[in-house]
């Protein structure tokens, strides 16, 4: 596992073995959330843990 600081408004790149791109944009805090967006093909599923394993955090 990777971990790694942004700050607002920064991004991340992640680099499929394909070639292909996904951007994560940071764009913020608050209290205790972090708003994050993702750009990636549609090819690609993306979804919460929360969802997969059926809790609520």
């Amino acid at each position: 596992m990777l971990t790694i600081s942004r700050k607002p408004n920064e991004a991340l790149i992640i680099q499929t073995p394909d070639g292909e791109e996904i951007h994560v944009f940071v764009h913020g805090f608050q209290k205790d959330l972090v708003k994050v967006s993702i750009d990636a093909s549609l090819d690609y599923v993306i979804t919460r843990e929360e969802l997969l394993d059926g809790s609520i955090a």
